[in-house]
């Protein structure tokens, strides 16, 4: 069931790109053959090797309090995972493999459908392939805006590219000139079991006069579903189109001008 009726976007690309970081993470049952170097050296190796986008290769360790109530103290269990992490030699392009889950992400984007998404599918079905996940758990793909280019120094003069929606209580008549910073987060469900987390707001940084902005729109599924390489690829796709309505929607047509 389609709930929201947004306009086809405009794929056209944006020469001055306000995007800072873009992550696609995929999560699914623990499968802890993912600490062993063996996999890891497979995984690395369908991406391309020490020769490849991703050279450089390192251990990685998280870890997790399990807490177990019942008569007497609380019995607490740290359980440490082990994964990996394979990067760019310029550190710009990350993938990050562990028990659970396995992620993109980068501070380089370019292009969709050139770049970031043909990356994601050789990484999804290397994953696909010698890690062997059963289940699908949440697919999330989030993109970072960071809109520095305006040089604005003020936030009343946002008014013209963002839309009214957006900045809120800071057109209010009264109320609108004294404010000098917020954040908001919500949640917008686009689909049937996908939904997107908005978090918006001004960044001021110490010793700079110009005020920035930041969109940051993360787009998900949850749920339990047979892990599926080609389901997955096409959810992804999907969602990257969310994320540019979104982006669309929430900015003006003076900004995406000045952008272009």
């Amino acid at each position: 069931m389609l709930l929201l009726d947004l306009p086809k976007p405009d794929t056209s690309r944006l020469a001055r790109s306000p995007l800072e970081l873009v992550v696609c993470q995929i999560r699914h049952e623990r499968r802890l053959v993912v600490g062993e170097g063996v996999t890891a050296l497979a995984v690395h190796d369908a991406l391309g090797g020490a020769g490849g986008a991703y050279p450089a290769i390192d251990e990685v360790t998280g870890g997790e309090l399990n807490v177990q109530v019942g008569l007497g103290a609380p019995n607490v269990r740290e359980t440490k995972t082990s994964g990996w992490r394979f990067a760019s030699e310029d550190g710009t392009w990350v993938i990050t493999l562990m028990p659970d889950n396995f992620s993109l992400e980068t501070s380089a984007y370019t292009t969709w459908d050139d770049d970031f998404f043909p990356r994601l599918g050789a990484l999804i079905d290397a994953v696909a392939t010698h890690v062997e996940p059963t289940f699908e758990q949440r697919i999330g793909l989030r993109y970072v805006d960071r809109i520095d280019q305006l040089g604005l120094t003020d936030l009343q003069a946002w008014r013209p590219y963002l839309r009214p929606e957006i900045l809120g209580l800071v057109l209010h008549p009264e109320l609108g000139p004294g404010v000098t910073a917020y954040q908001q987060y919500l949640v917008v469900e686009l689909h049937d079991g996908v939904t997107a987390g908005l978090r918006h707001g001004p960044v001021v940084q110490p010793g700079r006069e110009t005020v920035d902005y930041q969109l940051d729109y993360d787009i998900s599924r949850q749920g339990g579903r047979p892990f599926n390489a080609a389901a997955i690829k096409a959810a992804a796709a999907q969602f990257n189109i969310y994320a540019l309505q979104l982006f669309q929607a929430t900015v003006s047509d003076e900004l995406l001008e000045e952008l272009r």
